[in-house]
């Protein structure tokens, strides 16, 4: 089964989008970008706010549950 994004970031280094809740995982373990290799912080995740609200909008359109998603 696929996973919601339910917090989208942009990775600084390599301008990637990622999950919050899975870079800040990788980040805690190894911190650095994991496709450049480059050193990352959490703090240095940008926030993607606009993109968060379409994807909020989008699940409560089809009726996805966004507690569920992030389990």
């Amino acid at each position: 089964m696929a996973e919601v994004m339910i917090d989208p970031v942009r990775l600084p280094g390599s301008g990637q989008i990622m999950d919050r809740r899975h870079i800040v995982r990788i980040i805690l373990s190894d911190d650095h970008d994991p496709f450049t290799r480059e050193p990352l912080k959490v703090e240095d995740l940008e926030p993607l706010p606009e993109l968060r609200d379409e994807i909020h909008a989008f699940c409560k359109k089809h009726n996805i549950d966004l507690d569920e998603a992030m389990e």
